[in-house]
């Protein structure tokens, strides 16, 4: 008689996190027209964008850098105008 074996239950499971509701108004969302994203000028021709919301051991500022045309994360909040 073999014993059946159940796969092993993971840690998290996002569909118990992340509900349909915030999917559906991140869907749209990028992270130009999120709240926690700063320009920074460092100095150069460029501006670098950057998101408080998000820390980041690479950077000198300590936020990680941000794209304005990439989808927006989990953190997104609207900026109110």
């Amino acid at each position: 008689m073999a014993q059946e074996i159940n796969p092993p239950k993971t840690l998290f499971n996002m569909e118990e996190f992340v509900s349909k509701n915030i999917r559906d108004i991140m869907a749209n969302r990028t992270c130009r027209q999120c709240a926690n994203r700063q320009v920074w000028n460092n100095d150069t021709a460029r501006n670098v964008q950057i998101c408080t919301a998000r820390r980041s051991a690479r950077t000198a500022s300590g936020y990680a850098r941000c794209r304005v045309d990439q989808p927006a994360c989990i953190l997104f909040e609207l900026k109110q105008k």
